[in-house]
């Protein structure tokens, strides 16, 4: 069963100028093609002006859990609203709502919390172009111990002459910034982006206040968080545990995202510079896994939401695929206004914003 449901947002000015989506895609044959699992049956289009590949697997790009903890922490996006906003801000959602779990289909009251979700990324998104989002109601992972609440991910990412030289954006960020519908010319692709949520998962709370009770996951939180990834929070490093080898880069090229131009280890040393990080190395690997005083963002707009100080990024000592490096620090982060884009979320816990620092680093991207 399939539904179209068109969104049009209300209108605020914040901190992020640009609307960026969920970076990561294709290696063809390239170092780090070990560590993601790709898509090879579509095919690369070249134009004069940009080069569109195709987006790995979702499940190897990130996905959230729950840590079975209460958390009793809640900010509403009105709490934080008025902080941000300075003028009109404008763009426009296309939802494709996709039941992909049996007889199950999307519950009337998930689609009120994600459409809820989209009007709070609205306040810090700009874009002429329609954003289209494919929303799959899905069966995902789920055993004891480990439960994946939603995923999400870009369809292409897109290498534009225009922008930041030998360096990839996902196609919202590139149609945004071109202003061209660029997925009006690819075939076969009506979306930019793929969001996943669990069908499976019995402790969702739909409601949108904010106000999530004991053992229940708050739905609006998930989706603003699976959307964050979607908007921009990835990069293309990626490692592999068992040879102890870290990678970067996407096509042919082995070229970063955007993401990856401000990651730095604790010394400040970029984790792009190859003198001290060769691509695919154990050094780099070492830095992946925070062994290097551990890995940061730096953007001067980041710093400047978050005392002048670098943003720490989730590094464990051993690489967790879809955790790792796409998140902020679980520890630095929790129970702040920052805490929303984590790797893992509490039972009632609820955070209907972005935070500042992630507007940063829109800003900064």
């Amino acid at each position: 069963m399939r539904n179209s449901y068109s969104l049009n947002l209300r209108k605020y000015r914040a901190l992020a100028s640009l609307i960026l989506l969920f970076f990561i895609a294709p290696l063809h044959e390239t170092a780090s093609a070990q560590f993601l699992k790709l898509d090879s049956d579509i095919p690369v289009i070249e134009r004069e002006d940009m080069i569109i590949y195709p987006a790995p697997d979702m499940g190897d790009i990130c996905s959230l859990e729950p840590d079975h903890t209460d958390a009793h922490y809640f900010i509403r996006s009105e709490d934080m609203t008025a902080k941000w906003m300075m003028d009109a801000r404008s763009s426009n959602f296309e939802i494709d709502y996709v039941d992909s779990c049996g007889s199950e289909t999307w519950p009337q009251e998930a689609r009120t919390a994600f459409e809820y979700a989209l009007q709070i990324w609205e306040s810090h998104l700009q874009s002429t172009v329609p954003i289209r989002i494919r929303a799959n109601w899905v069966s995902l992972e789920c055993i004891p111990g480990r439960c994946t609440l939603g995923s999400a991910g870009p369809t292409r990412i897109v290498q534009l002459t225009s922008a930041e030289p030998n360096t990839w954006y996902t196609i919202a960020q590139a149609s945004a910034m071109t202003g061209q519908n660029i997925v009006d010319s690819i075939e076969d692709e009506e979306h930019d982006i793929r969001i996943n949520m669990n069908c499976d998962f019995n402790n969702w709370y739909f409601g949108t206040d904010a106000n999530t009770p004991s053992g229940f996951i708050d739905f609006v939180t998930v989706v603003l968080h699976e959307v964050g990834h979607g908007i921009g929070f990835i990069g293309s490093m990626n490692a592999n545990n068992d040879t102890q080898s870290g990678g970067y880069g996407l096509g042919q090229n082995n070229l970063p995202i955007i993401y990856d131009r401000f990651a730095e280890d604790g010394n400040g040393t970029s984790l792009l510079n190859t003198n001290s990080y060769p691509n695919p190395s154990s050094n780099l690997y070492q830095a992946l896994t925070g062994q290097r005083g551990g890995v940061f963002f730096n953007g001067l707009d980041a710093l400047s939401v978050n005392s002048g100080q670098r943003v720490r990024l989730f590094a464990p000592s051993e690489w967790d695929p879809g955790s790792s490096y796409a998140h902020l620090d679980q520890a630095t982060y929790s129970n702040t206004e920052n805490a929303l884009m984590r790797p893992s979320v509490q039972n009632a816990f609820a955070i209907h914003t972005p935070g500042p620092i992630f507007c940063g680093m829109l800003s900064d991207w």
